[in-house]
């Protein structure tokens, strides 16, 4: 599977006639999404009006601005698409986002010194936890050193946010 640079998935969207977006919007595909996430970005936090939304959009892709006001148009007359596009952007609007982790763990032993050597008196469980997080272009690896009640915290911390998410994802009646 190729890669489609974003802006050609934009472009794309922007070319087909109203009935070809109309169809895009319903099924939500990679071009719709895109000119859509655009068209929001733009505006978001700012005042403009929808001509210049329209050109700055129309000068970014290259594109006829009365193709792009008819896209803009055809994207606003979907709410739903839109309230989408905008969580899509806000839930991505952080300086880093996670992308994997991992647990090494592994027994280590403390060591006494005697006449035979150095002999093994003591070992201790410990743990690394190696995450990577994307910035910009750029994946960047953390390691961090847990013991054992690190672990335990970390464990609570994240079924305390699984908990939270699940009483948003099906809030009760008397919310």
């Amino acid at each position: 599977m190729t890669d489609i640079a974003p802006e050609s998935l934009a472009l794309a969207f922007v070319r087909k006639d109203r009935d070809e977006r109309q169809q895009d919007l319903k099924v939500a595909t990679p071009a719709a999404e895109e000119f859509a996430q655009r068209v929001v970005q733009y505006a978001l936090g700012r005042s403009v009006t929808f001509l210049e939304t329209a050109e700055a959009i129309a000068s970014e892709l290259g594109a006829d601005i009365t193709e792009v006001s008819a896209a803009i148009a055809d994207i606003n007359s979907e709410p739903d698409f839109l309230i989408q596009a905008k969580a899509k952007i806000l839930s991505g609007a952080y300086e880093r986002t996670y992308k994997t982790c991992r647990i090494y763990t592994d027994i280590r032993p403390v060591f006494s010194e005697s006449e035979t050597g150095f002999d093994p008196q003591l070992f201790f469980v410990s743990h690394t936890l190696q995450f990577t997080a994307h910035e910009g272009d750029l994946d960047t690896d953390y390691w961090i050193h847990l013991d054992p009640n690190d672990v335990d915290d970390l464990i609570r911390v994240l079924q305390r946010a699984k908990a939270k998410r699940l009483a948003l994802d099906n809030p009760t009646d008397d919310q």
